[in-house]
């Protein structure tokens, strides 16, 4: 792409506005993704902020190119095709992206699933008897566990 696309005059300069916007959001959201599949979920929280404000820029710009859809129209043949290459590229982006998020959420939960199956197990009770002959009763059962998870870790 290049400048022309971005610094056109009217119409052709929100287009190419939407068109910069795509590829950095792009570019962000496969950073995150990578990271996401990396399981270095510590290193996304910063892109966040980042990822608001382009998100917010990029409704933004597509709202005013929405408000003139003669804009797409009447724009230049190579801007047009900029245009669905960016948009592309942006859906393509987020569809990775959504398939990490869940993919994630998923190791997460089968992970709390498996803690929290080994802490009911060692507070069940052991076996017929207990250590003094008697059969087990609830006096004998563990204290409460109390879990907690950082999300800095």
């Amino acid at each position: 792409m290049t400048n022309n696309h971005v610094e056109g005059n009217g119409h052709d300069g929100r287009l190419g506005e939407v068109i910069q916007l795509s590829g950095r959001l792009a570019a962000l959201m496969t950073e995150e993704t990578e990271l996401l599949r990396k399981m270095r979920i510590a290193e996304i929280e910063p892109l966040q902020s980042q990822k608001s404000a382009l998100a917010a820029a990029y409704a933004g710009a597509i709202s005013a190119v929405g408000r003139g859809p003669d804009r797409i129209a009447a724009a230049p043949a190579g801007l047009r095709e900029a245009l669905r290459e960016a948009t592309r590229g942006l859906q393509t982006a987020l569809d990775h992206n959504l398939r990490a998020v869940l993919a994630a959420k998923t190791v997460n939960e089968r992970l709390i699933r498996v803690v929290s199956d080994a802490v009911a197990e060692m507070r069940a009770p052991g076996g017929a008897y207990a250590a003094n002959g008697r059969a087990p009763s609830s006096a004998d059962a563990a204290e409460p566990i109390s879990l907690s998870v950082d999300r800095r870790a």
